[in-house]
């Protein structure tokens, strides 16, 4: 079974990378991860039977390239959407941190991780920033459950200063 923390520490990584391919073949996706158009700078590795998709960005976009063409480069892992959508049948079946389920209600979130003080009444969510990424946590509409984790990176500028994923000029 997939663990959360194991997670994060694939974010920044290409999907050529040894673990990434090695989780994504673990849990069942065996094809290569490609970019459907060169238009199109995004693509997913989705897994609907975990309740996980991975998002992969191109390099380009990522960090910033104006001399490089999306599809030239490598794809980033740089977001992982771990969902509680049974009417969808996507529905996360790893671990996740702490003392947090996708049964928690915002109020045991917040005794858990605190207040983060950015709560958006709009999208019932709101996001923490943790050492080495970002997560996002959206609730029910009455708050008593969580209905989607997004896990990301942080961006590329903020990632060089912090010395993560390796990522340098």
């Amino acid at each position: 079974m997939i663990d959360a923390n194991s997670l994060v520490t694939l974010l920044g990584k290409t999907s050529n990378d040894p673990n990434v391919k090695t989780v994504l073949e673990t849990m069942g996706y065996k094809q290569p991860v490609a970019l459907s158009s060169y238009d199109e700078p995004t693509t997913y590795a989705t897994l609907p039977k975990h309740g996980i998709e991975f998002i992969f960005d191109d390099e380009a976009m990522v960090k910033e390239l104006e001399y490089q063409e999306f599809g030239d480069g490598d794809l980033i892992l740089t977001g992982i959407l771990l969902f509680n959508s049974p009417e969808d049948n996507k529905v996360f079946d790893g671990h996740l941190f702490d003392k947090v389920s996708l049964n928690s209600s915002r109020d045991e979130v917040i005794d858990i991780w605190g207040d983060p003080g950015n709560f958006d009444d709009f999208f019932n969510s709101e996001f923490w920033e943790k050492d080495t990424y970002r997560v996002a946590v959206d609730y029910s509409d009455d708050k008593t459950n969580i209905s989607l984790i997004t896990l990301t990176c942080y961006p590329y500028e903020q990632a060089k200063e912090k010395g993560l994923y390796g990522f340098k000029d």
